[in-house]
């Protein structure tokens, strides 16, 4: 079915960095910020099939939709089309901005490439691109980085995180690299500084021509092209407990396990907190039940979050579910027996 063309372009945000940044985080500020009176779609889309970043963001949002399991800007690029247009069908009278949480892999030009689909030519309007970056990540890490480096070329913003645990020197330093760039960045602050009108600012996008840009760290992005992450999956194994199910994606340089919990099940959460300390992932994340309420983990090899969410926001929630992501092979197995101790003794036995 297809949707009748708005009165106006309908402004898109689109929010991209690398797996773990904090960008759910960076997005919830923002739907909690937006006033009361406007309508906001949110599309998130993730590697990962856990459906955490739905529980968190619907309800704060007009209209959601996930694409799971896939890539937004890849082999994705169907489900994509489709979950579009059935945000612009679902929602109720037109919405005033669509906002697009990408997959920590996906390819910015790829993205810009799909929001330029004559599908929505006069209807979707790619206002703003976030780039959200740890700020604790070493600044020549991440530009070695191809996705990262790709994500910051193509920003207009640069939206630092987890900066109420970074060092001065480290916001001032990233601060500092980006304004070097050019075309010079329209914003870079901290994701708790960006302003819901500075989203809405007109600027003149540099990423709508070639992407080339200089500077004292000489980024230049190549062509788009298919990586790691966007690849099929090459395998899938299920194991079963009696408290717990777990499913073993395979890709051909990656791994990710996801758990889903009894409905009983329950966590103590002060130990929940010590299982990912020093890990080597690039993500766990998930949503579980503890002993102080539900619970949003979003934990990297550098940065350990958990947020207790408020109880009118869980409301009717059941299954506990957590997803881990890491390069190569992993021994879940291990990471499942840590799990087991920090749940409360009367769920724990299997």
């Amino acid at each position: 079915m297809s949707t009748p063309a708005t009165s106006k372009a309908v402004p898109v945000t689109l929010v991209i960095g690398a797996l773990g940044v904090g960008k759910t985080t960076f997005l919830q500020q923002l739907l909690e910020a937006k006033p009361e009176q406007q309508s906001w779609a949110v599309l998130v889309n993730d590697i990962g099939e856990a459906q955490v970043d739905g529980r968190v963001l619907s309800p704060l949002a007009n209209g959601f939709q996930a694409i799971e399991g896939n890539c937004l800007c890849c082999s994705g690029k169907v489900e994509s089309v489709s979950a579009i247009e059935a945000l612009m069908e679902d929602v109720a009278g037109p919405f005033e901005r669509l906002v697009i949480e990408a997959s920590g892999v996906s390819d910015p030009l790829n993205l810009i490439g799909l929001l330029g689909d004559k599908h929505f030519i006069g209807r979707l309007k790619l206002e703003r691109i976030v780039t959200v970056i740890n700020a604790q990540t070493p600044i020549i890490e991440a530009l070695k980085d191809n996705t990262t480096s790709r994500a910051i070329a193509c920003a207009d913003i640069i939206a630092l995180s987890h900066s109420d645990i970074a060092e001065p020197n480290e916001l001032s330093g990233w601060t500092n690299a980006m304004q070097q760039l050019s075309p010079q960045k329209a914003i870079v602050c901290k994701t708790s500084e960006l302003t819901l009108d500075s989203l809405a600012l007109s600027t003149s996008q540099h990423w709508t021509k070639s992407v080339s840009i200089g500077g004292e760290f000489g980024l230049s992005i190549p062509k788009p092209e298919v990586n790691k992450a966007h690849l099929k999956r090459t395998g899938r194994m299920e194991l079963f407990n009696p408290h717990w199910s777990r499913i073993d994606q395979y890709y051909e340089h990656m791994t990710t396990a996801l758990w889903r919990f009894a409905p009983e099940s329950e966590f103590n959460y002060s130990e929940l907190t010590k299982l990912f300390e020093n890990n080597e992932f690039q993500r766990v994340k998930g949503i579980l039940k503890t002993d102080q309420g539900w619970c949003f983990i979003n934990s990297t090899s550098n940065v350990q979050s958990f947020n207790l969410i408020p109880s009118e926001q869980s409301a009717g929630w059941t299954e506990s579910r957590l997803e881990g992501i890491a390069e190569g092979d992993v021994a879940w197995t291990e990471v499942e027996l840590l799990l087991t101790k920090a749940l409360q003794p009367s769920t724990a036995a299997a």
